[in-house]
């Protein structure tokens, strides 16, 4: 499967540390080649870097997207501490 990065997680990948640069080429290689689940009724996903990070997704057209690289405090503000 086909991984593409938008703009923000470009910006946000050239910002981490080199450890966790390598964390998130490493879950996304892992990704391409496993795929990713999504909710039902969703075509987004929340998916770990560590314990510190979190790669925001979406499927369109058989391809993920990488939308974001955000921190996961800030996910667990928006969706509760269960979801990230």
């Amino acid at each position: 499967m086909n991984v593409h990065l938008h703009r923000r997680a470009e910006i946000a990948l050239r910002s981490l540390r080199e450890d966790e640069r390598r964390r998130v080429s490493s879950v996304l290689q892992d990704l391409e080649s496993a795929g990713v689940e999504t909710e039902p009724g969703s075509d987004l996903s929340i998916v770990p870097v560590g314990p510190e990070l979190r790669l925001i997704l979406s499927l369109t057209d058989g391809a993920i997207s990488v939308d974001d690289i955000v921190p996961s405090e800030r996910i667990e503000r928006i969706v509760g501490p269960s979801q990230a």
